[in-house]
C-alpha cells in the first residue's frame, strides 16, 4: 500500500469523500508535483468549465507519475486552489472523485482571487511517494 489514509474517529468526519484528514507514509522518496493548470501538451487550455478543467489537471498529474513509474494511487497529499468555490466546488469533486475513488489522500482547498492566467479555474499542486 503506497499510502494509509488517516481519519481518526476524534476529529470531525472530512466533510467530502474526495479526502483524509493526514496520510501515513510508509518513508520511500517523495515527488513533488508543481501546481498544474487545464493545458494540454501544447500548452493550450483545455475546457471553459470545472469539470473539464479538473479533469486535464487530473490527467496532467497522473501523466507526470506515469513518467516518473508512479501513479494517481502514490499522492500523499494536494494542495488546491480554486479562483470560485462557491460555484466550482460540486463539478471539482464530481472528478475528484473519479480520479481518487477509494483512498482519497489529504488534501487542503484554498480560494484565490486568481491563477496565472484568468482562463485558469483551478490548479492542483501534489506531493507523491514514489513506488521502490
Amino acid at each position: 500500500m503506497a499510502r494509509q489514509p488517516v481519519n481518526p474517529k476524534t476529529v470531525c468526519a472530512p466533510v467530502s469523500p474526495t479526502y483524509s484528514h493526514a496520510t501515513i507514509a510508509d518513508g520511500k522518496r517523495l515527488l513533488f508535483i508543481a501546481g498544474q493548470v487545464a493545458v494540454d501538451a501544447e500548452g493550450e487550455l483545455v475546457g471553459q468549465d470545472i469539470e473539464a478543467q479538473s479533469r486535464q489537471v487530473y490527467e496532467n498529474l497522473r501523466l507526470i507519475l506515469e513518467a516518473v513509474g508512479a501513479s494517481l494511487d502514490d499522492i500523499l497529499s494536494t494542495d488546491v486552489f480554486m479562483v470560485n468555490v462557491q460555484r466550482d466546488l460540486e463539478g471539482y469533486l464530481r472528478i475528484r472523485q473519479e480520479y481518487f475513488p477509494a483512498r482519497p489522500p489529504a488534501s487542503t482547498l484554498v480560494e484565490v482571487t486568481g491563477l496565472v492566467s484568468p482562463e485558469y479555474l483551478v490548479e492542483v499542486k501534489a506531493v507523491a511517494e514514489l513506488p521502490d
